[in-house]
């Protein structure tokens, strides 16, 4: 299994690590790539493709998908592989998960079977992301590996940036733990106690 992606902001990135992840806890060879770093004999060499693609503006590919297309308007044959597509973007856009679902027509073009039909997460709903991991199941993957709780950070100052009376706006400065490499970038999901 080679799993793929292409990721504006991540969070295509993040969702295929996952799910690759889930492949290796189980027992399944494998793979992780960005479709930027994909080309025909890349295709040729795996018995299923598992494609995260996110959808930018309005209907375009993420950076790192654009070569793709072109990989697969060369049309490599691809009979004898199965795929499956989830497509990530917003309905508020009119070209709603395009990319994604060009890749699915794409791939069908090229003779690779769809394990189903193009799984579309309008700003990751968390119903498809299920059926993505449904789906993962049926190959064999295991459960997800336990990611490490990050140390918590501390809060120095805090200050209210907007008069009161309307939905206080503050200003923080968190120290982080001497254990963090923190780079600029990065996202944080702030939590409270």
């Amino acid at each position: 299994v080679r799993v793929l992606y292409a990721s504006p902001t991540g969070q295509a990135d993040d969702i295929a690590r996952r799910t690759h992840a889930r492949l290796i806890a189980g027992g399944i060879d494998a793979g992780l790539a960005s479709l930027a770093d994909i080309d025909a004999a890349a295709l040729l060499s795996a018995r299923t493709l598992l494609v995260v693609a996110s959808t930018t503006g309005e209907g375009d590919a993420p950076d790192d998908g654009r070569a793709f297309e072109s990989v697969l308007a060369a049309r490599p044959g691809l009979s004898g592989r199965d795929f499956a597509v989830l497509a990530l973007g917003e309905r508020k856009y009119a070209a709603f998960c395009a990319f994604g679902l060009r890749v699915h027509d794409g791939l069908a073009a090229c003779g690779a079977t769809a394990l189903g039909p193009c799984l579309t997460a309008d700003d990751l709903d968390a119903a498809t992301l299920r059926r993505w991991d449904d789906l993962a199941n049926t190959l064999g993957a295991g459960a997800a590996p336990v990611e490490p709780e990050a140390p918590p950070w501390t809060l120095s100052a805090r200050e209210r940036l907007n008069p009161v009376g309307g939905a206080p706006l503050y200003r923080l400065r968190l120290v982080p733990p001497m254990t963090c490499e923190w780079q600029a970038g990065d996202l944080a999901e702030v939590g409270t106690k």
